[in-house]
């Protein structure tokens, strides 16, 4: 330990004597250890930080699929997940949820909160309870039932001031008035980032066609995702006889991290990669720089070599030089991580889940000591090695003469800036590949025009708006209202925009030619919109004609307009879509194609399009409507 703190002074001593030296080194680590710290610390808040809740690893996402739908994920039916929970012999428990927004009324003053619908077994599959006040019952979750909520401890917090006497109150949504039965913990976000739990209060057979609901369960100890899987195959399977679309849907289930975040694992780990590269970059230019500088010391490696120091000795002394660089590199580049981190997590994209939390834990400190350690012995080995070799009649006389490297001290130098070299090759290939990757995204043609675009949305509450007619005067009104600001070029209300999603339908041509059975019949993207929708969102008309202010308002006089793939995938190449019927389903009213629109991408710039409609809003008259202005 002597002979440490010893080494430790000196080296502390011959650093200062040379200041440009010593910070160029301990700005390269710091830089290098700072990224890694950086992206580490998101690493670990997105992938390694448990889920907070007991065993978080019994958590699964359950969901169905349809293959021949051409949908990975169709979101859960009801009807198909009661038997999933009555008859599995795999799950402690299963709970639903689906997506919902309220209204809140409070003191004259109106906010719009999200909210999720919920099974009444949602808390306790999670393991959570309330803080205060009581869970959803059972009774609770019946349909008609009474209704009740609970609070979000952020809504509690921010908009009731954590009063404590809130449980038994009321509250109005959506012009109804609910009764709050218990306030939720903070980890309660994880359940559609909702401020509002509300039973969902549906019955088993009431929507045997509507998929669109979430799915956790908690294994059993011991249980596998694979044996899951299997346990609620067998249960949809022995289904088919009563419900024929269970030939079509596949219950299945995922590590729920996997489902919530498994779409930014590839990147997080080729930015470890990248910024791993950049660290090693840095030990070996230092390396370079360490090795170049015992040139200079050559002399005093002789005389030590000569006095009777051993090679262990001489790569100590260096070892200890290279630790306390590190050392100092780590600490910039712990607290320069640190502020880039901060940075980073606050600038997230929104479809980072809310309940995920960025802090630094353990295992960030344990990487970065890692870090440290390893830019060590990465950095120094090399010089403290060559070093370690010197003769010191040789050394004493080299240093005596010239300051030339020697043969062997230039093919570890040549070394390492080929190394160098090649690794920043590699970094330079793959973020040209990344701009390329990025221009030609930024280069696809969407289908509209979002430059000056501003959307939003209003939900209507269901107690005044319960009857599409009322629906359709008070959006047709608003829509009016908007297209008369100042400013407004055009106005129009839809059901969803671009890159946003979809409404799934079924959809089939009058007197098209049978299917082969093995080729899929893809669900279409079905959208609502109001006549002035096409110009509001710069979509293009390829033949025949759009909305106008009659379409869709006798049954009748249904008319549908549809996008190229719809006109690829569901009509011969020889027939004109225009004046051609379709339907959704078997038994709903024909729609008459009255034109066909350029495509327009609803799932990502780099997905593949998907055949879609359009219907007039007087048609559907929707209650909850995105207005779209231009």
């Amino acid at each position: 330990m002597n002979t440490l703190l010893q080494d430790i002074r000196y080296t502390v001593r011959t650093l200062l004597k040379q200041p440009g030296y010593t910070v160029i080194v301990v700005g390269m680590l710091g830089l290098g250890i700072a990224a890694n710290t950086a992206i580490f610390s998101l690493f670990n808040g997105l992938f390694l930080r448990p889920l907070p809740f007991p065993e978080p690893e019994r958590l699964v996402n359950f969901d169905e699929r349809a293959p021949s739908w051409e949908l990975e994920y169709t979101g859960n039916n009801y009807t198909d997940f009661h038997p999933w929970r009555e008859e599995n012999s795999t799950f402690e428990g299963m709970a639903v949820w689906g997506g919902a927004a309220y209204n809140l009324s409070l003191e004259g003053v109106a906010e719009r909160v999200e909210a999720a619908v919920v099974t009444h077994d949602m808390a306790e599959v999670l393991g959570i309870q309330p803080l205060l006040g009581r869970d959803i019952t059972a009774e609770d979750d019946m349909p008609g039932a009474p209704g009740v909520v609970l609070l979000g401890h952020d809504l509690w917090q921010n908009r009731f001031g954590g009063d404590p006497d809130l449980v038994g109150t009321t509250l109005r949504l959506d012009g109804e008035t609910y009764e709050i039965i218990g306030i939720l913990p903070e980890e309660a976000l994880f359940v559609g980032e909702a401020e509002v739990w509300a039973p969902l209060q549906l019955d088993v057979e009431a929507n045997p066609w509507s998929w669109y609901l979430n799915g956790v369960g908690r294994l059993k100890p011991g249980v596998t995702v694979q044996q899951a899987q299997q346990d609620l195959e067998r249960i949809h399977k022995n289904r088919i006889e009563t419900r024929e679309v269970n030939e079509v849907t596949f219950p299945t289930v995922e590590p729920i991290l996997e489902r919530s975040l498994g779409e930014f694992r590839l990147g997080f780990l080729a930015l470890l990669g990248a910024v791993g590269l950049v660290l090693l970059i840095a030990c070996a230019n230092i390396a370079g720089l360490m090795l170049a500088r015992s040139l200079a010391r050559g002399r005093e490696m002789g005389i030590r070599v000569a006095l009777g120091a051993g090679r262990r000795r001489i790569v100590r002394q260096l070892l200890t030089e290279s630790l306390v660089l590190s050392t100092a590199g780590g600490i910039v580049g712990a607290l320069l991580g640190y502020g880039l981190f901060k940075i980073i997590a606050v600038t997230m994209p929104e479809d980072v889940p809310r309940w995920i939390s960025f802090h630094t834990d353990v295992r960030v400190v344990l990487f970065t000591f890692g870090l440290v350690a390893s830019a060590a012995v990465v950095a120094g080995l090399a010089p403290a090695f060559q070093a370690s070799r010197a003769n010191p009649g040789v050394a004493l006389q080299d240093a005596s003469h010239r300051s030339t490297a020697t043969g062997g001290r230039r093919r570890v130098l040549s070394v390492l800036v080929v190394g160098e070299v090649a690794l920043a090759l590699v970094l330079l290939v793959v973020a040209g590949l990344s701009i390329r990757d990025f221009q030609a995204l930024q280069a696809v043609d969407p289908g509209f025009r979002p430059e000056g675009v501003l959307t939003f949305r209003v939900d209507l509450p269901g107690a005044d708006y319960a009857e599409a007619e009322a629906r359709l005067q008070f959006l047709e009104a608003y829509d009016e209202r908007l297209g008369a600001l100042p400013g407004v070029e055009v106005s129009a209300v839809a059901n969803v925009v671009p890159l946003a999603g979809h409404w799934g339908m079924g959809f089939q041509v009058e007197n098209a030619p049978p299917r082969d059975p093995d080729e899929p019949t893809p669900i279409i993207l079905n959208r609502v919109a109001s006549p002035g929708y096409f110009q509001a969102m710069g979509v293009t008309l390829q033949s025949g004609r759009l909305f106008t202010e009659t379409d869709g308002r006798e049954e009748g006089n249904w008319v549908v307009v549809v996008n190229e793939t719809a006109v690829r995938r569901f009509f011969p190449p020889d027939q004109d879509p225009i004046g051609a019927r379709a339907r959704y389903s078997d038994g709903s009213p024909w729609m008459t194609v009255v034109g066909v629109t350029r495509d327009v991408k609803h799932y990502g710039l780099e997905e593949e399009m998907r055949p879609g409609v359009y219907i007039p809003l007087a048609q559907y008259p929707i209650d909850s409507p995105i207005f779209v202005v231009r």
